[in-house]
Parts: structure tokens; sequence; C-alpha cells
């Protein structure tokens, strides 16, 4: 009986072994103004069920280090762990009000670390006005 028991127990943690890990997207920049009351907004996709919290800017800058889940589809005793990034959207906020929105593409604009995680070639400017200069 203990046996059996022992069995089940393996079973059990088989699955929660197999579970996917997640990898981190990190993202750096500044902000070109000074904006009383704003933050970072970073969404990365396809994460649909993903909120970030916002991100601080101190003395006009910000970084974030936001995590993605690779499981793409979970079965009884595997999972499909091949779900990668694909675009990162910054936007500046303020009052619920996006003042400017930067998209990113994993392929372009980001370099993949040793240690599997996504790290952004060159810092992010986000601007008030939205202008682009």
């Amino acid at each position: 009986m203990w046996a059996f028991v022992g069995v089940l127990l393996l079973a059990g943690n088989c699955r929660a072994m197999a579970k996917c890990p997640a990898v981190f997207v990190e993202v750096h920049g500044r902000a070109s103004e000074d904006v009383p009351g704003s933050h970072v907004s970073i969404q990365v996709s396809p994460s649909p069920n993903q909120l970030t919290e916002p991100v601080a800017i101190e003395g006009g800058r910000f970084t974030a280090r936001i995590a993605f889940d690779t499981t793409k589809s979970g079965g009884r005793f595997s999972h499909d762990c091949s779900r990668t990034p694909e675009v990162v959207t910054v936007s500046l906020v303020v009052e619920q009000r996006e003042l400017d929105r930067v998209r990113l593409e994993i392929g372009r604009d980001f370099r993949r670390t040793d240690s599997g995680d996504y790290t952004l070639l060159t810092d992010v400017t986000l601007r008030p006005a939205g202008s682009r200069r």
C-alpha cells in the first residue's frame, strides 16, 4: 500500500515539475520631460491575462523587469513551453491618459541573454507630446 501511495505522490509531483519557466523582459528608458503624477505602463504580447504594475519614473529614468509565462498549452502529463514574447508596448501615462506610446519588437529591439531572458538594446525615450523627434 505504501508503494502505491509513493507512486501517487511521485505522479502528482511530476505535473508540478513540468510547469514551464518564466522568462523576463527587461525594459529601460527615460521620460524626456518631468510630468507630475506620470508613470510608465508596459505590456508584453502575447500575454492577454497579464497585467503589470505601473512603473515609477525616478530622476527622469525607469527600469522594469516583466515576467513572461512561456506556457503555450498544458496537458495532463506535459506542457508546451514554446510561447515567446513578440511585442512590448511602453506607454507614458498620467491620470489614466496615455501621453506617448512606443512599440518594440522582440526580434529587432531586444537581445536574448545567456539565461534566456530578453533585454532592451537601447533606452526608450517617452515624450509627453508624443512627438518622435
